[in-house]
């Protein structure tokens, strides 16, 4: 469970595991997902995910993060009443150093007030020397305004929340219009720009 300042809250309930021998593996009940690239969702949700492959691994996904109480976007955003999403998310390793993200993602109105809208994402990050690496992401949506966004960045190790004193350091420019994010990954909000350095690190 969280805690946000307002009372608790239980992020994560839910039932995962095989199709039988189908390698399809399907998750029911609150969990984690990542929609894409992350810039415009990142954080629990309450629904059911299909996830298959290897090489190219695909995630289908419907849910709704309306049970998420950090996901409050300005109410003057075109966001503020999609709470409702069904996507599939697609991963592809090009090669051992490089590898790609594209998603598609219809985020639905939860009344009358507002259209769906479609969301396309994609991601790339190549893997460099001495543990660092380079990415790029950008997402569009159908807005009428403020419908793109994108990230650059570079980034040293990775932060295992199973390896003590693991860390990972990124250094990125983020361009967020007004209708990209909602809850993303990312540290800028919708509407803003700006360069951000973040640290993540996993206590002993």
């Amino acid at each position: 469970s969280n805690y946000n300042g307002e009372g608790s809250y239980l992020s994560v309930a839910n039932v995962s595991g095989p199709l039988g021998k189908s390698g399809v593996n399907l998750t029911v009940g609150r969990f984690d997902h990542t929609f894409g690239s992350g810039l415009m969702y990142d954080d629990h949700v309450t629904g059911g995910r299909v996830s298959f492959g290897n090489k190219l691994k695909v995630d289908l996904v419907y849910a709704d993060t309306s049970s998420n109480s950090e996901n409050d976007p300005s109410p003057s955003s075109k966001l503020a009443n999609l709470t409702s999403v069904a996507a599939a998310d697609m991963h592809y390793d090009f090669s051992k150093a490089t590898s790609g993200i594209l998603s598609a993602q219809d985020w639905i109105s939860k009344d009358s007030s507002q259209n769906n809208m479609l969301v396309w994402d994609a991601n790339l990050t190549t893997k460099l020397a001495n543990g660092y690496s380079v990415y790029g992401t950008y997402d569009r949506t159908n807005a009428s305004g403020g419908n793109f966004g994108y990230v650059l960045g570079i980034a040293h190790g990775k932060a295992d929340r199973n390896a003590a004193g693991s860390h990972a350091l990124s250094l990125d420019y983020e361009y967020f219009g007004k209708n990209v994010g909602t809850d993303t990954t990312y540290c800028v909000m919708p509407g803003s720009k700006g360069i951000a350095l973040t640290n993540k690190y996993v206590p002993a």
